[in-house]
């Protein structure tokens, strides 16, 4: 009994020094994004008459920023991501021409963790930030359109809104940069982050075997009250 009494006050004592200093802060966050996956065959070698192209997307969603000093932070929140992307693959058998065409839309729940770091103010309530980190990401839902033409044959086409073909928890590692702009009324983040897939998002069974990691590039656009 004494010792858990000891350890409680130990607790808030620090969650007190640490807090005091420059505490908790809520916000909200928007990134429009450009997504593009790193897609592989079953032995991780790249897929030979195949493309990925660059497709934009939107995160948005709630940032809570703990305080652990002036310099030093933890930063995390809870954001909704809407990301796409596209593949084509061609082959000719006999001067018959055959084109794939298959697009994703994949809505996430993201869960970021990252260490924020701030420079003393450069300017009038100005501060450079660096961000390092991770996230969790769990794959809510998924659209799947798929395209084929054939020479001679026409075009034929089919949409599918099925989980199936997506795994349902994936993870990034992002790294990021940008300025906390302080004013009266609240604190602005401007920056940009990159987000480095670390986790097939498809699911190996169901596309061919084929490995895609998400990848993609944030503009960050953040209010802390």
């Amino acid at each position: 009994m004494k010792k858990s009494i000891v350890l409680s006050l130990m607790l808030l004592l620090i969650t007190g020094s640490v807090f005091a200093q420059e505490g908790v802060k809520f916000g909200f966050r928007v990134s429009p994004m450009l997504s593009f996956p790193t897609v592989t065959d079953s032995s991780k070698a790249e897929i030979p008459n195949s493309s990925y192209g660059v497709k934009p997307g939107i995160s948005f969603g709630l940032m809570v920023n703990f305080g652990f000093s002036e310099t030093v932070g933890l930063s995390t929140g809870l954001h909704i991501q809407a990301r796409n992307f596209q593949g084509s693959s061609s082959y000719t058998i006999l001067g018959v021409t055959t084109t794939a065409l298959t697009k994703y839309n994949i809505t996430t729940l993201e869960l970021p963790v990252q260490l924020k770091l701030r420079s003393p103010e450069i300017g009038d309530g100005i501060y450079v930030v660096g961000m390092f980190g991770g996230a969790a990401e769990v794959n809510l839902s998924n659209k799947k359109y798929s395209e084929v033409s054939v020479t001679g044959l026409g075009t034929s086409s089919s949409t599918e809104r099925d989980n199936k073909y997506i795994n349902p928890v994936t993870a990034s590692f992002i790294p990021g940069a940008g300025v906390d702009w302080e004013f009266d009324w609240g604190t602005l983040y401007m920056g940009a982050s990159y987000h480095w897939g670390l986790m097939n998002v498809l699911n190996k069974k169901n596309n061919g075997y084929v490995n895609a990691k998400m990848n993609a590039v944030f503009l960050d656009l953040g209010y802390y009250f």
